[in-house]
């Protein structure tokens, strides 16, 4: 446990410094932080041996993440890190509850636990660097705005991803793995564009460990199945989409009655 909280003020140290020194884009120091956490995080099944650990782990991440928002020379010096963005966000907070749910219900499993860890550290954070960088095409869902490009990125990073651990984890099939990573992607990616306020954090490895459990049972025919319901819902999300975009512009073009 020392372990893990020497790395992680490790990193917060060192991405400060690059902060300071070269100044990058807000956004990529606190998604450095997001992956190099999320890497680490796939030694923890090695590093904490109970679940008391993991809990007690997450207690004190919690309150050092809160001291570096609220304690006036902690959030000048280190603070930084994660509270440079514009916008509003409690991913960081999201993060810890997140690994911490994944290792108390997947810890055991090399597939569950890597795979749901990885989209989150890795496919997040493309989606986060792509959407601020080139996203051009914007949309709101819920609450925040988003854009197609970092979805888009999201869905290739998370298939991409997927894919790769079904084939040489769980020594599928390629049309299988393929089959899988697809819907899994999907179903995601859905999930990644809904979240708000950094809740993807937690949402995203929960809802990749529950998917990929139950797609692990599922015959190739419910797979195809669920394909055919994920393009389906992917449409519906889109004319959804639209239909709200066209709605709203009618109302701010709309000329005044009176």
């Amino acid at each position: 446990m020392l372990i893990i909280l020497i790395v992680f003020g490790a990193m917060l140290s060192v991405l400060c410094w690059w902060q300071r020194k070269f100044q990058p884009e807000a956004e990529l120091v606190r998604k450095s932080l997001h992956i190099g956490m999320g890497v680490f995080a796939l030694s923890f099944p090695w590093l904490l041996s109970a679940l008391w650990q993991a809990v007690m782990l997450c207690g004190l991440l919690l309150t050092v993440l809160l001291a570096l928002r609220r304690v006036a020379w902690l959030r000048l010096r280190l603070g930084a890190v994660l509270g440079s963005v514009a916008r509003r966000s409690d991913g960081e907070l999201y993060f810890a509850l997140g690994v911490t749910a994944l290792f108390c219900l997947a810890r055991h499993s090399l597939l569950l636990y890597s795979l749901p860890l990885l989209i989150l550290a890795l496919a997040d954070a493309a989606a986060a660097l792509i959407g601020a960088r080139f996203g051009r095409h914007r949309f709101r869902l819920i609450a925040g705005e988003k854009s197609l490009e970092g979805s888009f990125a999201f869905f290739m990073m998370t298939m991409a991803t997927t894919y790769g651990g079904l084939v040489w984890i769980a020594a599928l099939t390629t049309w299988q793995a393929l089959l899988m990573s697809v819907v899994a992607s999907v179903f995601l990616t859905l999930i990644e564009a809904l979240a708000w306020r950094g809740l993807d954090n937690l949402f995203l490895p929960l809802g990749a460990y529950g998917l990929l459990d139950y797609l692990l049972y599922c015959t190739t025919e419910e797979v195809l199945t669920l394909l055919l319901l994920t393009m389906w819902l992917m449409a519906a999300v889109v004319i959804f989409w639209k239909e709200f975009r066209h709605g709203s512009n009618y109302s701010q073009h709309r000329p005044n009655a009176a």
